[in-house]
């Protein structure tokens, strides 16, 4: 009976390794990306001879693929804000064939007095890009459930168009157990971390709080990572949990 099994199984087998080895060896291939890098939606002006760095990491793993080489390659947009550039991917290496590396592939730019920013996962889904995401008044609230104190120290760090800020507060007294407590207020924060599988930005507002007895700050969570869409905004509350 077990080798009645084994001669319908091994010819399953064997077709299954053959399409997975046809699949993967694949000719080198090179990608072609277009599109539009504007500032942001509500300043939708051409982001000019920006630097583009394009990077796709290199792994290895058991059992596919074995190994990934990594790719990198540099553009700039032209005077209308426009990308226009060629990359070829690093490759995987198999057990007996080699393929094409499909690691995601990254983008950060920088240059000619504007911001720096980062776009995760670049995808010609997407043809329009920001340069950042901008709140014009950001509110920062916490639940709080351990006392902070008035000779606690609190630092907000945040990224506008002049650079990064560091705020120091002290004075603010919030009790346990309060939810939604306002803070802080600060204005005209961007966001340059954007994910183009999610399509959302990561809002990096990094909050953290410091007893008068201790020698080093300690992190606030920021819940709001996931719910930072597309377009800027006057007003956005950002909650953050003080747990420790």
């Amino acid at each position: 009976m077990k080798a009645r099994n084994l001669f319908f199984i091994l010819p399953a087998i064997c077709s299954i390794v053959i399409l997975t080895i046809e699949s993967c060896k694949k000719k080198d291939e090179v990608i072609q990306y277009e599109g539009l890098l504007l500032v942001s939606t509500s300043n939708p002006i051409p982001v000019r001879n920006y630097k583009l760095d394009i990077y796709q990491p290199g792994n290895g793993g058991i059992p596919f693929p074995i190994t990934s080489s990594s790719a990198s390659a540099e553009a700039y947009t032209d005077d209308a804000g426009r990308y226009n550039f060629s990359f070829k991917p690093g490759n995987s290496t198999f057990l007996i064939f080699r393929g094409t590396n499909s690691s995601p592939i990254d983008v950060r730019g920088s240059g000619n007095g504007y911001p720096s920013t980062y776009f995760m996962k670049l995808s010609n889904d997407i043809k329009t890009y920001y340069l950042y995401k901008k709140v014009d008044t950001a509110i920062l609230a916490v639940n709080n459930f351990k006392k902070i104190e008035a000779s606690d120290s609190i630092m907000i760090t945040y990224l506008t168009n002049n650079g990064n800020t560091v705020k120091y507060k002290t004075g603010i007294i919030i009790d346990s157990n309060a939810q939604k407590t306002v803070f802080d207020t600060i204005y005209n924060p961007i966001f340059t971390f954007f994910d183009n599988q999610s399509k959302r930005y990561e809002p990096n507002i990094d909050v953290k709080i410091k007893k008068q007895s201790a020698t080093n700050f300690r992190q606030i969570n920021n819940t709001s990572y996931d719910s930072i869409g597309v377009g800027d905004e006057r007003r956005r509350e950002f909650l953050f949990w003080h747990r420790n």
